[in-house]
């Protein structure tokens, strides 16, 4: 039947009988095809080969699988008293939950900024091993495994709870750059310290910058201290595992101030979070940039901070990654998903951490992808509200001992 006003079909339904596309030319104005992630290739293929090129089909109009399957559901806290976890304990964000199906890796997912988690499974036995944030702690259970008999829409709950070891004072530090430096304009900078040990801890963080290169323009929180080139905030109570950000704006010299900044000058800085003294690995303690100024960015990007090639010394270590996306649509984007692969062999997927996002997300991982999914982020377009047109996430990953210096290679795509 001829359908001139058919847009969208949902194919989604984790099936696998063949669909025939004989009747696109019933449909002339399809512009969006909801696919099983395992489906969508072949649908792309056959609808280019059909002379529907135009017609856009993904696995993201929704975030569980298509058909039926099981659900493990659950709540990560972190036992402060160490008196067993509690609703009052508080919640963990971003911690690392991997799922073994026997000895096969499944895959990963993260806790949410609520400290919950959910992850899709079909029949047979499924071992969960949570990832400790820090060395200092250890979940309970440590290793449990759920096992469906059927696959008929059963949920199951499963909490882990995390307990310190010892009395340990660790600190950590690492700066980002959100907006890129251009000459004459703002660049937006992010401070994320954390509280890696088991004990309450208050101190200042520190910024130092090169003030004849630029301007400091403003703080969130704002600095209780200002000097020449040198930012301080202090920070009281920062509980065990809890992280917490310093958004910095600095106004970057045109190419006529005096010292001028031109493309490609690099932009040097230094967080420091103390106190440095009693601190297990001070190491983490220090964070330097370097940036390089750029003339103009694609705001849907990705950037290694240490930059795009690594020394010997640097091999084992963690590099941090900053992934951007911007809504340059003309109307809010419900939903976000930023997919981004690894297919290096240089990286070690296992270490993988998030460090910090821009809205709340939920991360997934199945093999060399990585799912960052931002559900009812309502991004703003760029033309309605620019300042919050843009998001972020973070992460760190350690590159594997056996390379020499290496060039780093990452891919990411963004879907609206």
């Amino acid at each position: 039947v001829f359908n001139p006003v058919l847009e969208y079909i949902n194919l989604k339904n984790g099936g696998t009988s063949e669909i025939y596309l004989d009747w696109l030319d019933e449909a002339p104005n399809l512009r969006f095809v909801c696919a099983d992630i395992q489906d969508v290739a072949y649908f792309t293929g056959n609808f280019a080969a059909f002379g529907f090129p135009l017609v856009h089909v993904s696995s993201y109009c929704t975030f569980s699988p298509g058909g039926k399957h099981n659900t493990i559901t659950g709540t990560f806290r972190s036992d402060i008293d160490n008196d067993g976890c509690t609703a009052t304990d508080p919640v963990l964000a971003n911690v690392r939950l991997n799922i073994t199906d026997g000895s096969t890796e499944q895959g990963a997912v993260f806790s949410n900024q609520s400290g919950s988690y959910e992850l899709y499974t079909d029949v047979g036995n499924f071992t969960l091993n949570p990832v400790s944030p820090s060395p200092y702690y250890t979940f309970s259970p440590f290793s449990p495994t759920i096992t469906f008999a059927t696959n008929n829409q059963n949920v199951t709950t499963q909490d882990f709870c995390l307990a310190s070891s010892g009395i340990h004072q660790d600190l950590a530090i690492t700066m980002l750059s959100t907006i890129p430096a251009r000459p004459g304009f703002n660049a937006v900078y992010v401070l994320y310290y954390e509280n890696k040990g088991t004990e309450v801890m208050s101190g200042t963080v520190n910024l130092q910058f090169n003030d004849n290169l630029m301007d400091f323009e403003n703080a969130t929180p704002g600095s209780i201290g200002q000097g020449t080139g040198s930012l301080d905030w202090s920070f009281a109570d920062l509980v065990p595992l809890e992280t917490r950000a310093i958004t910095v704006t600095m106004h970057i010299n045109p190419p006529t101030a005096m010292p001028p900044v031109n493309i490609g000058d690099p932009l040097n800085f230094t967080a420091t979070v103390f106190p440095l003294t009693g601190d297990e690995t001070p190491v983490d303690n220090v964070f330097t940039l370097e940036q390089i100024v750029v003339g103009s960015f694609d705001p849907n990007d990705i950037t290694c901070q240490e930059g795009d090639v690594i020394g010997v010394e640097q091999v084992g270590d963690y590099l941090h990654y900053l992934i951007r996306f911007q809504n340059s649509g003309n109307f809010y984007a419900e939903n976000v998903v930023v997919k981004n692969t690894i297919a290096d062999p240089g990286f070690d997927l296992a270490s993988l951490a998030v460090i910090g996002t821009s809205h709340d997300v939920v991360t997934r991982m199945t093999g060399t992808i990585v799912e960052f999914i931002f559900e009812g982020i309502n991004l703003p377009a760029e033309a309605d509200n620019e300042p919050a047109s843009h998001g972020y996430v973070a992460y760190k990953i350690k590159t594997k001992n056996n390379i020499l210096s290496y060039k780093i290679n990452m891919f990411t795509s963004s879907f609206f």
